[in-house]
């Protein structure tokens, strides 16, 4: 008798856990409505963005021609302006003349540059050998990255700007730049190490930037 209980007692505790757990499955389950997607930007060549870092003017259907008419767009472009036209009379069209006259004559015009310690020193080769096919700069600073300016929120774009021009000033102005101070300056920006600055002379110059790597 003892052990039918036994039986009847396991057989009770089996069917009580059966039932529960059917009452789990019945609850309902709770269908969130799907997220919306977020639409993704267009990509923006690296061409684009070597015109806008450049601050040079952007045809009406470039996907940075919106964000160059801003209020720090247009300050970066005028900035930059002032910048280049002080360097182009007194720097870039005499460097240009005195490679004509006294480097063209004893430099293959063909042959590859090899500019080491350069950095992002672009506009020094692009003066002097202008028609050299290939261009090959070294250096220690970091390579760095240029974040989609769209990305940016209208003060992270002015800062990034701002500290751009600084590092850009200091090579057109002094002719060099000081490596910690140019890291000092880029650290703080979403444009960060050599590629930024050197996207910045390739625009300048009326380079086209096909792609980087």
């Amino acid at each position: 008798m003892m052990a039918d209980m036994r039986i009847l007692l396991i057989i009770v505790m089996l069917c009580g856990m059966a039932q529960a757990q059917e009452v789990r499955r019945a609850l309902p389950v709770e269908v969130l409505p799907p997220v919306p997607a977020i639409p993704a930007l267009p990509p923006v060549s690296w061409d684009s963005r070597a015109k806008f870092l450049a601050g040079y003017p952007l045809s009406e259907s470039d996907s940075l021609a919106a964000l160059r008419q801003t209020p720090s767009g247009l300050n970066h472009a005028a900035e930059m302006e002032k910048m280049w036209s002080h360097f182009n009379e007194h720097y870039f069209v005499p460097m240009r003349a005195w490679s004509a006259a006294e480097l063209a004559p004893r430099v293959p015009p063909k042959a590859p540059v090899i500019y080491f310690f350069g950095g992002p020193d672009a506009i020094s080769p692009l003066a002097y050998f202008p028609s050299a096919p290939d261009f090959i700069l070294g250096g220690l600073e970091p390579v760095g990255s240029v974040t989609d300016p769209r990305q940016l929120s209208p003060d992270q774009l002015a800062v990034s700007l701002d500290n751009l021009r600084k590092a850009t000033n200091a090579i057109l102005s002094f002719g060099f730049f000081i490596t910690k101070d140019m890291k000092t300056d880029l650290e703080i920006s979403e444009f960060k190490g050599v590629t930024p600055i050197l996207l910045t002379f390739l625009g300048m110059s009326g380079c086209e930037v096909l792609d980087v790597s």
